[in-house]
């Protein structure tokens, strides 16, 4: 199972990441939301990640996700925001797309249908922001999803998490997105919490 740490904010975690004891993380997410506790606010040299770059915007602007694209030397692009099908097409001609969704109690898979033609899905906990919110929602509800782009899950993952996460079956599950339940404080890891959880879930 595929694992992305998002919310790296700092030069030294980049670097940390890609060292001998969590070189096991396969994505990294950057958060260029700008209300986000998890903001990056300063330019982080790429050179050296061999990991999965990934961008995370809300309603950007198509000039932006270029932009960001060029700057930080991004390999995909997350779109957490209420981006349509157009606005998704038209970002996949920037860099593959992984589309988020919100997932809350009565939430209709059937939305997501018309989003097929995206790279990936992640479905996180459905808040009034935009992620970042440390909750799990019912991961039963998943069994709702039926279509043939691979997934990862998000909302509230944790070290805790690792035993929940071996009993999920779903064919189209690929990885986990982890965040808040791995911080000293926001945009701040837990390097050592998540090399743990890596090593736990994939014994």
């Amino acid at each position: 199972m595929q694992v992305k740490v998002c919310g790296i904010t700092t030069q030294k975690q980049l670097g940390s990441l890609s060292d001998e004891t969590v070189n096991r993380v396969d994505l990294i997410g950057f958060n260029f939301y700008e209300p986000s506790k998890r903001y990056v606010t300063s330019a982080l040299q790429m050179d050296g990640c061999t990991q999965v770059k990934v961008g995370v915007f809300v309603n950007a602007s198509g000039d932006e996700l270029k932009q960001r694209v060029e700057d930080y030397d991004l390999d995909m692009l997350q779109l957490h925001g209420d981006e349509d099908v157009e606005y998704c097409k038209a970002a996949q001609l920037i860099a593959p797309v992984i589309k988020v969704f919100r997932v809350g109690e009565d939430f209709d898979f059937t939305q997501v249908m018309e989003y097929q033609f995206c790279d990936y899905f992640l479905f996180d906990t459905f808040t009034s922001e935009y992620g970042g919110s440390g909750k799990v929602f019912d991961w039963s509800v998943l069994e709702n999803y039926t279509g043939d782009r691979p997934f990862y899950l998000s909302g509230g993952i944790g070290p805790q998490s690792v035993a929940a996460l071996r009993e999920l079956d779903h064919p189209q599950l690929i990885g986990v997105d982890i965040n808040s339940k791995f911080e000293v404080r926001p945009g701040m890891k837990d390097l050592g919490a998540v090399a743990t959880f890596i090593n736990e879930l994939r014994k």
